[in-house]
């Protein structure tokens, strides 16, 4: 079927593939093609996967566990920005790429409930199995994100500074110098990233892990002169 044959069919509401009208304008097929179509591309799918092949070339082995080599999923993740970009554009939900976008936002109110929904039932789920939250990877003693995820979370939060901080303190607490938990970056004035004008200059941050953090935040919340003297200190 040429490109031209298929686009002349779709654009008259035809499905694409018997020429009859389609219930479904949202898809390019009518109700019975579509069905065979998906036995047919499970069925082949299958069939690649018992021979270890790649789901989307067919010729490629993919490494480990993966169902898709790295040559057919960059080409994908490339398709799909690219995808999310015009709907993005047109002011169209970059989920569903159906909806109209909310105000301010990239996707539509059904979207962001699903997801909102499905994210919460995945981080209780991994919580409760002693996973990070995160990326469902082993977490080292209390902490609640893996080391991997709470680097990149306070990297995200902290860039430009984060190495400096972290290197200037040896990647261990400034007060109780231990390594073993989650390290945070403290602004020593208050002047957070949610105050009205953060101080992210070096000399006012300090990194000290869970335990401090909520310590010192605790103290300077009812005395700021002591929270003050502990961190001078």
């Amino acid at each position: 079927m040429t490109n031209s044959f298929y686009f002349k069919r779709k654009n008259q509401g035809l499905c694409v593939r018997c020429g009859k009208e389609r219930n479904n304008t949202s898809r390019a097929m009518c109700d019975s093609c579509a069905k065979k179509h998906n036995k047919k591309t499970q069925k082949y799918k299958r069939k690649l996967k018992e021979k270890g092949l790649c789901l989307y070339c067919g010729i490629k082995h993919p490494e480990g566990k993966k169902q898709i080599c790295s040559a057919c999923k960059s080409k994908e993740s490339k398709r799909h920005r690219k995808r999310k970009e015009q709907w993005r554009k047109q002011g169209i939900c970059t989920i569903c790429g159906k909806q109209p976008a909310t105000p301010n936002y990239r996707t539509c109110e059904p979207c962001r409930q699903k997801t909102s929904k499905y994210t919460a039932g995945r981080y209780r789920q991994r919580k409760a199995l002693g996973l990070c939250p995160s990326c469902g990877g082993k977490r080292n003693g209390e902490n609640a994100l893996c080391d991997n995820c709470n680097i990149t979370n306070q990297k995200r939060r902290h860039p430009g500074y984060w190495q400096i901080v972290m290197d200037r303190a040896n990647n261990r607490c400034q007060l109780c110098h231990s390594t073993k938990h989650r390290l945070h970056i403290h602004h020593i004035d208050g002047n957070g990233h949610n105050s009205e004008h953060p101080n992210n200059n070096p000399d006012n941050l300090i990194v000290l892990c869970g335990g401090c953090h909520r310590a010192i935040t605790w103290l300077r919340a009812r005395n700021k002169e002591l929270g003050a003297k502990l961190l001078a200190t």
